[in-house]
């Protein structure tokens, strides 16, 4: 049960990743 809590939260922080990238692309493409 811990390991499959810590994989989730790993799958968790990546997501949250593309989401800041997303928010980057964004904002470049609204800057140029």
């Amino acid at each position: 049960m811990k390991k499959k809590k810590k994989k989730k939260i790993k799958r968790r922080k990546k997501k949250k990743k593309k989401k800041l990238d997303d928010f980057k692309n964004k904002n470049l493409k609204l800057f140029f």
